[in-house]
This record gives structure tokens, C-alpha cells and sequence, in this order.
């Protein structure tokens, strides 16, 4: 620092209340990042024939950020079962119907990747009229909205397994290029 007044004003600013406590609207955007990041939205349909919109979010490692979305928003949490030896544990939160129709109209402002996915999640809910009802005259509408969430995800899995492989391909070349350089520069001593 500058001077023993800077260092106290960053000090102070570093430290202030509202860093260390996060405003409501800070969580939500941060809920946001992390429904993004490592969110599912679906629509599911019941053994009763109902449709029902869920939101669910998995963590490795730590159960802290789904905690905090328990906090921020209701809902439940539950620890996998992982049988892999490399598995680490992990924790999946998840909310359903008006929980789930809550947390997607509080997010949606600032989701980027699963924007869509929310907007077909919340089309959903305005369809779902009979809750537990096995006769709901929006069936057709609702499947078309299931499959749509459905072709969405796989489109982003489509797009991140291609994002990998453009990283991978790249640290190859990358490799054999100080490979060769490595070579040209031994074939000139």
C-alpha cells in the first residue's frame, strides 16, 4: 500500500458488512451462476400422469453451496450414493412445481447458458393447470415442452464434450509443436 491510509480504507472496504453479509439480490445472482454451472431444469412425468417442472443442482466435494440454495430457497437435499473408487461424495438439491417455478423467475434474469431451458420450464408450469390430475388437456403442448428441455440438454452436453476436445486437441498441438522446436533447436547445436 501507499500509505497507512490506503491500507485502511482497503482493509475496511474488504471487510465492510456488505461483503461479508451478501444482499438477497448478490445470492440470487450468485444461485444463478451456480443453476448455470451445474443445474438440471426437466420436466418429469409421474407414474399418476402428472407433469411436474423440477430444478435440481449437484455438488462434489462439499455440501456448502447446496446448503445455501436450501437456505436461499426451500426445497431438499439428499448425499448420492457414488460406487466409482475415484467418485468423490456428492450432494444434490433439488425443488419441484411452484418451488421450482420461484427459483427459475428469480434466476432467469441472469442465467446465460440455461436461460432457455427456464423460459420452457416456466411455459411448463403456466401449462400444468391439474396438479395430480391424470387428465390434463395440455398433454401434447407438455411432452413438446419435455422434449424441447430435452434436446436442449443434450445440445449443451454436444457443446461442452466439443469444447473438451478442442482443449485437448489444442494442448496436443500445442505439445508437438515444443516438440519440434525442441528438436530444431538440438539439430542446430
Amino acid at each position: 500500500y501507499c500509505s497507512t491510509k490506503c491500507a485502511n480504507w482497503w482493509d475496511n472496504r474488504k471487510y465492510s458488512k456488505s461483503v461479508r453479509t451478501p444482499t438477497r439480490e448478490r445470492q440470487i445472482v450468485w444461485a444463478a451462476g451456480f443453476v448455470d454451472g451445474e443445474g438440471c431444469i426437466g420436466i418429469n412425468l409421474l407414474q399418476s400422469g402428472s407433469y411436474v417442472l423440477v430444478l435440481t443442482v449437484v455438488q462434489t466435494k462439499t455440501d456448502a453451496p447446496t446448503n445455501l440454495l436450501q437456505e436461499l430457497f426451500g426445497g431438499s437435499i439428499c448425499s448420492l450414493k457414488r460406487t466409482g473408487p475415484k467418485w468423490s461424495p456428492a450432494w444434490q438439491w433439488g425443488v419441484r412445481c411452484a418451488i421450482a417455478e420461484r427459483v427459475l423467475t428469480a434466476t432467469i434474469p441472469h442465467l446465460v447458458c440455461k436461460r432457455r431451458q427456464a423460459e420452457v420450464g416456466l411455459a411448463s408450469r403456466a401449462l400444468i393447470r391439474h396438479p395430480g390430475s391424470r387428465t390434463n388437456p395440455n398433454k401434447e403442448a407438455l411432452e413438446a415442452l419435455k422434449q424441447e428441455l430435452t434436446a436442449l440438454s443434450e445440445a449443451a452436453r454436444a457443446r461442452k464434450l466439443s469444447a473438451e476436445q478442442a482443449t485437448a486437441s489444442a494442448r496436443l498441438e500445442v505439445s508437438l509443436i515444443g516438440k519440434t522446436v525442441e528438436a530444431q533447436t538440438l539439430a542446430r547445436l
